[in-house]
């Protein structure tokens, strides 16, 4: 069941300086990554060439490395008995996993913000690489070509664990990712759950608060399932607006989820 979000106005004292980027309370941040273990929140990166690692210490095999203004979603606090370092472990925009200490991470006072919880669970969860998703936990299925019509734009799809992508070789990009199993989730909710009018209207207004709009298009209907959806926009080097996202859910007639479908489109 998808979580309540209720952050006080004291949140901001708990959590930030008075400057506009403020070191993560890694006490605080610990507490709500508990009370909220679905919600990660979304944390910079305050340094260039600054090492995720595969294990919370100095000593272990370095993943990738940040830049300052790269973000990173904490998911929880780990204490190392004798560390220099607090470290906490997330995920980066590009889908990597692992170790980062805090004093190289910096929160926004936006990021502590229902509107800002939800924002980091849903980008959390949406992982566009299948070979980095893969190392986390899964082996890629074969590839294969892509015969589903809904998906015309992709000529070829990858199966990894429960999410299945989509590939444009001409681009030689991943354009679409779509969770179809019981385990696949986006920001709490998932495949095999109930999303009656209510979650649904919950729903909407966490997307609305991130800049999503309605995508009236998508409410097609059947005798067995319908879509909702929603499209977010924003504006390439030449000033133009292009469609940047699109999100759907496909609900049974039962108002329970059968496929959570996440795309992002190259505004360039």
């Amino acid at each position: 069941m998808q979580k309540q979000l209720f952050l006080g106005a004291a949140l901001g004292l708990a959590m930030f300086a008075s400057t506009a980027f403020a070191e993560v309370n890694t006490a605080y941040l610990a507490n709500e990554l508990r009370s909220y273990p679905g919600w990660p929140l979304e944390v910079y990166c305050n340094a260039t060439d600054v090492n995720v690692r595969t294990q919370p210490n100095t000593d272990c095999a370095v993943i990738t490395m940040l830049q300052r203004g790269d973000k990173f979603y904490v998911s929880r606090v780990v204490d190392v008995v004798n560390s220099e370092y607090t470290w906490l472990l997330g995920t980066t925009e590009k889908g990597h996993v692992g170790f980062m200490a805090s004093k190289y991470l910096d929160v926004t006072p936006q990021a502590a913000s229902a509107a800002g919880r939800f924002n980091a669970a849903l980008e959390a969860d949406w992982i566009m690489d299948p070979e980095i998703f893969a190392s986390g936990a899964y082996y890629p299925g074969p590839v294969e070509q892509n015969t589903d019509d809904t998906i015309s734009y992709a000529d070829k799809k990858l199966q990894v664990g429960p999410r299945l992508f989509y590939i444009d070789s001409s681009k030689n990009r991943v354009s679409e990712v779509k969770i179809n199993n019981l385990h696949g989730m986006m920001a709490g909710y998932a495949v095999g759950q109930l999303l009656n009018t209510d979650s649904q209207i919950r729903l909407d207004g966490y997307l609305k608060m991130n800049g999503w709009e309605d995508d009236y298009m998508s409410r097609g209907r059947s005798d067995t399932h319908y879509m909702i959806g929603w499209l977010k926009y924003a504006y390439n080097t030449r000033g133009q607006k292009f469609l940047h996202k699109s999100f759907y859910v496909k609900l049974d007639s039962k108002e329970v989820i059968s496929e959570i479908i996440y795309c992002e489109h190259d505004v360039n």
